[in-house]
């Protein structure tokens, strides 16, 4: 995943070249083609929202079209929320990035393979997939409505299906890309041991109580009211999921249901700290470190993913999973960012589908 990531990012551009707002019919078409049920999107500029643009279904048996507040599965780009709050505790001085990350669990700890010498993963490594984790294949599935939701120690102790393995380092930390929901597990963990709540009460507490991300919820079956405010989840064929609204009960690495309107705002916020503006109390320096390559890759920041775009970093964070897919994007330095979202799993990399086609008429890759 790490070369195919590199591709994608290699060579993407910045000069807008159009307007969401105009290119209604283009994007009905391309939905038609790809056969995406539902989408929405929002562009941003000057901390603001500037663009948006809401098309297409809920649902493809059921009535109810996607409006700017209706909330999509944003999958992985629940890694870059919890990227924010780990910087956001650790201004707060609840957690030290390069201290190891045994130091921070409770009653479950991190083991090293016995083969390992060396210094032990820290936030750092689990933060930019570098902690040496190889996540087992198949693995990270979502929740089932006949099954009853894990603690996350269950999970990580590899009693459930989610990991039928211990989570452990298997790599010498800082050494390999190695794309982990297992170790934005161990950090989900490392949250709720060192601050004594739940992973969802101290995101509402500290990010999007502040930042005013009334649409964002980590789900559990029975949160998933009203039906109206949640788009469905289709396969490529445009058939509705199995499970109508998916669930992944690991909240930190993949459970974040929101609106593109409400993602944007943790871009807006990173894009603040970088000017030394931040309304979480994050330094310039914390957002430099979300926004610059970690350990042995060129492109794995922080809960982002790099590029360059001319003279600007290009940052990224993709959300694929069972029928949705979306994008988060933003330059920093320009102060501009694009949040794009749909309820069907197409089966490509974004890139290559929707998603990809709206950002190539906008101008942005």
């Amino acid at each position: 995943m790490d070369m195919e990531l590199a591709d994608s990012i290699a060579g993407w551009g910045s000069e807008e070249s159009g307007a969401l707002s105009e290119l209604a019919a283009f994007i009905t078409e391309r939905m038609k083609h790809h056969q995406v049920i539902g989408f929405s999107a929002v562009m941003t500029g000057n901390d603001e929202l500037r663009e948006s643009v809401c098309l297409g279904k809920l649902d493809a048996v059921e009535e109810g079209e996607v409006r700017r507040d209706t909330r999509f599965a944003a999958c992985s780009i629940s890694k870059l929320g919890t990227a924010v709050l780990v910087l956001a505790l650790a201004e707060q001085g609840l957690f030290q990035l390069d201290r190891p990350i045994n130091d921070y669990l409770a009653a479950w700890k991190l083991p090293m393979h016995s083969s390992l010498g060396g210094r032990e993963a820290s936030l750092m490594d689990l933060l930019s997939h570098q902690a040496g984790i190889v996540d087992r294949e198949g693995s990270f599935d979502i929740h089932r409505q006949d099954e009853r939701l894990p603690p996350m120690a269950e999970i990580l102790a590899g009693g459930t299906r989610y990991h039928p393995a211990p989570v452990q380092v298997t790599e010498a930390p800082g050494t390999a890309f190695r794309y982990s929901d297992a170790g934005y597990c161990v950090i989900q963990q490392a949250i709720e041991d060192r601050c004594g709540k739940t992973f969802e009460t101290v995101m509402d507490e500290t990010v999007f109580g502040p930042l005013g991300m009334t649409e964002s919820l980590y789900c559990s079956p029975d949160r998933i009211m009203p039906a109206d405010r949640f788009a469905s989840g289709h396969e490529r064929s445009g058939a509705r999921t199995r499970e109508r609204f998916p669930v992944y009960p690991f909240p930190a690495a993949a459970g974040l249901w929101s609106t593109p309107a409400d993602l944007a705002k943790l871009s807006i916020e990173i894009m603040r700290a970088y000017r030394g503006e931040s309304k979480l109390g994050l330094s310039r320096l914390s957002a430099k470190q979300m926004l610059t390559p970690q350990g042995n890759s060129n492109f794995a920041g922080l809960g982002l993913f790099l590029g360059q775009a001319k003279d600007d970093i290009q940052a990224a964070s993709y959300g694929w999973g069972v029928g949705f897919q979306s994008m988060l994007v933003f330059h920093p330095a320009k102060g501009e960012g694009i949040v794009l979202m749909h309820n069907t799993e197409t089966g490509r990399h974004q890139l290559e589908g929707l998603i990809g086609d709206v950002l190539m008429k906008l101008g942005w890759r």
